[in-house]
């Protein structure tokens, strides 16, 4: 049996990442065994998001206790927030399945440690000025923090075109269209 294998998938916040990997693996499946890793954070949940399914929603003293017990494959603080991915997806792997893991840019160095095999995407918006309009949207004209959130963007997509820290860099200007892009990537790296 072939071993499946892990793609990493990071953007800034506002991007689109969460969006476009659940349609990949939606249009993926099932011809491709592949699934979305379900992080574990401290954040609260957003509107419409549901504990055990878009992430493990858990107090910080259970994030600690977990970390502890080596639950984690690798773990981060993002806007004062953890998350972290279970260490079991790696058996799964072997097993012959494939996973996406959905994480920020100091998810993708502590994951470049520990699964240095993965496949690397980073997905950005065309502009600055479309990241600000998705993210003043999604955070509610809470004006501070899309301010905060888009200043901490501007760096990550300088920091994130350093050479060979991604495998491939897309565009989220067209839904659909990066969509396709990222599923004929996946198949692609499924085939080698």
């Amino acid at each position: 049996m072939k071993n499946g294998k892990l793609f990493v998938i990071a953007a800034p916040s506002g991007a689109g990442k969460t969006t476009v990997t659940n349609e990949v693996i939606k249009r993926l499946s099932p011809e491709i065994n592949i699934s979305k890793v379900r992080t574990t954070t401290t954040r609260a949940p957003r509107p419409g998001e549901v504990n055990g399914v878009d992430y493990d929603f858990i107090s910080i003293q259970e994030f600690e206790k977990r970390e502890k017990e080596g639950y984690f494959l690798e773990t981060t603080k993002y806007s004062g927030q953890l998350y972290g991915s279970p260490n079991s997806i790696l058996e799964d792997l072997n097993l012959g399945k494939s996973f996406i893991i959905v994480t920020d840019l100091p998810g993708v160095h502590e994951l470049k440690k520990v699964a240095h095999f993965a496949c690397f995407l980073w997905i950005t918006a065309p502009s600055i000025n479309e990241l600000k309009n998705r993210l003043i949207k999604r955070e509610n004209n809470e004006k501070n923090h899309v301010e905060k959130r888009l200043k901490l963007a501007q760096e990550e997509m300088k920091y994130a075109q350093k050479p060979r820290l991604f495998d491939y860099n897309v565009i989220n200007d067209v839904f659909d269209k990066t969509v396709t892009e990222i599923m004929n990537l996946i198949k692609k790296e499924l085939t080698n």
